[in-house]
């Protein structure tokens, strides 16, 4: 890639992890910002630009606080201070939802079917991998966005039993993390579920640049049985909101992943490529695309 370019990247994703929030919040109909090259008529334009994801189109008459065409940017280019000028466009994608699904238990309480396809074996113990709003609603609920746990109880199903333990996890309602973990106490089988270890867990240093080369991914959910294929084609700088049971949950540096291959039930969910690389963990989904943590990151919060 031209240093030009490069840096022109790098102004822009700087400048919407700083304003990114403000900008989803001053526009309507907004609901996530990121950088990415133009598309006109189906063909990428090599221009990149800012999109804003909106639920829906609408009728410029009908919007009070339109997008505008250009923003500036702040940057730099041979040691110069410079304003980069960047276009905007606009994508209708629908509403990103988290993917776990919400039943109601007998109890009154909301309980959370999700997806927990990683495990890591330490010091002799197997720890489940998944996502804080699929194995930790019950702290969610209580206001607890952030949880560590030493008790044995069995509150963890899987595949219908009572077989794990809450340890830890944390879901950022304004940040990058949405990863917990449970310890298996009973003799389960975990032979469904991939050992992460075997895996190389990609930095997100490493994704920077992927929207000029996308990655061919595998997704296994608990809802796709089978491997779905996708490609990360990005990684969102800004932040995307998601619904999760009513209230709203940013998350900025997420995985973009085109098309749209998880449904619900599919939060937790691994993807991986071909060559064991693991490069993230299913977290929600909108119309158009499928959205990933960066799996590198939570493991290392995690342990």
């Amino acid at each position: 890639m031209h240093p030009d370019s490069k840096n022109k990247i790098d102004s822009i994703r700087k400048f919407l992890r700083r304003n990114g929030k403000k900008l989803v919040q001053k526009y309507s109909n907004v609901n996530g910002v990121y950088i990415e090259k133009r598309v006109r008529a189906g063909e990428v334009v090599n221009r990149f630009c800012i999109i804003f994801n909106v639920v829906s189109k609408v009728p410029l008459e009908e919007v009070k606080n339109h997008i505008p065409k250009y923003i500036d940017v702040p940057g730099h280019s041979r040691g110069k201070k410079i304003t980069y000028k960047v276009p905007t466009d606009v994508r209708a994608v629908g509403r990103p939802r988290m993917q776990t699904t919400l039943i109601s238990s007998r109890g009154g309480l909301n309980e959370s079917k999700g997806t927990m396809t990683g495990y890591v074996e330490r010091d002799g113990e197997i720890y489940y991998i998944s996502n804080m709003h699929v194995i930790g609603m019950p702290y969610i609920h209580d206001g607890e966005y952030e949880a560590e746990d030493d008790t044995d109880d069995l509150n963890i199903k899987v595949e219908g039993r009572s077989v794990c333990a809450f340890r830890k996890g944390i879901l950022e309602l304004n940040g990058e993390l949405d990863v917990a973990m449970c310890e298996k106490l009973k003799n389960h089988d975990h032979s469904n579920a991939f050992d992460l270890d075997i895996f190389l867990l990609v930095p997100e240093d490493d994704l920077a640049y992927v929207m000029e080369d996308p990655i061919w991914i595998n997704c296994y959910g608990h809802i796709n049985e089978t491997y779905s294929e996708a490609q990360i084609i990005n990684v969102v700088p800004g932040p995307v909101d998601f619904d999760l049971d009513g209230s709203t949950v940013s998350l900025t540096n997420l995985l973009l992943l085109y098309p749209a291959i998880s449904e619900k039930g599919d939060s937790g969910a691994l993807i991986f490529d071909a060559e064991h690389n693991a490069y993230g963990m299913i977290v929600g989904a909108d119309d158009v695309n499928s959205y990933a943590i960066n799996l590198h990151k939570a493991i290392h919060y995690l342990f």
